[in-house]
């Protein structure tokens, strides 16, 4: 009998302050509210996506580990801004809506993607803050997500210190994924 393999699905991430989660937290009502099905990002699992991974054998977990450890010694603390609002592809047709952050988030982004020969992103990504994702909208949920976007659009909601990045396990549930911490990697160390 064949032994199954274990996968696991991880992504590497910076997790958000408590203070930019109680500032984006307006945000996230008003999206509740919208006519349809939006799938709401709950606060305790705000993070940047560095890197999705995907599904992985367990023991290729060490050697993701230490492509982790020598890329975080590379760099240095620094910090961000978390401003803005919009959707993804467009306001018209919107499927995820997301805050905005600095670019040097999305430099680190890419680094991290071209370092790890994981699911590849063939295009060039943005780094950015999923706050809900789009499930199906009622006739006016489209027009109510526009009011959101123009009302908080440029909206400020907090700058943080950039000092590590976390490798996180995604299980995926009926309810919604559950994301747990396998380590944390401090910058410049």
């Amino acid at each position: 009998m064949e032994e199954t393999k274990s996968k696991i699905r991880l992504f590497i991430a910076v997790p958000l302050s408590e203070d930019i989660k109680k500032s984006i937290r307006p945000i996230s009502t008003a999206l509740s509210a919208v006519d349809g099905r939006l799938s709401i990002v709950p606060p305790e699992n705000f993070h940047f996506t560095l890197k999705f991974i995907g599904w992985v054998e367990e023991k290729e977990q060490e050697k993701i580990r230490k492509k982790i450890l020598s890329l975080t010694k590379t760099l240095k603390p620094f910090e961000i801004k978390v401003s803005g609002l919009d959707a993804f592809p467009t306001q018209n047709r919107p499927t995820v809506i997301w805050a905005g952050v600095s670019k040097e988030l999305t430099e680190i982004a890419q680094l991290f993607n071209l370092s790890l020969p994981y699911h590849q992103e063939s295009r060039e990504s943005l780094a950015h803050l999923t706050l809900a994702r789009v499930k199906h909208l009622e006739e006016n949920g489209r027009e109510q997500i526009k009011e959101i976007i123009k009302k908080h659009g440029k909206d400020f909601f907090g700058q943080m210190v950039i000092d590590k990045v976390v490798l996180f396990q995604s299980e995926l549930r009926k309810t919604g994924s559950i994301y747990t911490k396998l380590e944390e990697f401090w910058v410049g160390n």
